[in-house]
């Protein structure tokens, strides 16, 4: 999971571009597994708010070259509104 906050954190620093699926440190779906497993296992509210917004933002590595102008507040913002 380390790993994984080391490649958002890439991300993050390159603006509104989608990065790449290949910069993630494991494949996405094992990655999204891993997420779904903590998920289930951790009742810390404060670790749940962050595995949620990892799992968001899960959705920024994809295939080939594209570009996002959907900021990361607006996606974080969804969780509010569960």
């Amino acid at each position: 999971m380390n790993e994984y906050g080391a490649a958002l954190e890439a991300a993050a620093a390159a603006g509104s571009i989608v990065a790449d699926v290949s910069r993630l440190p494991a494949p996405k779906d094992q990655v999204k597994n891993a997420i779904l497993y903590a998920l289930r296992i951790t009742s810390d509210e404060k670790m749940l708010q962050h595995l949620k917004t990892g799992f968001i933002d899960l959705a920024i590595f994809q295939a080939g070259r594209l570009v996002a102008y959907w900021s990361r507040e607006s996606r974080i913002s969804l969780l509010a509104h569960e």
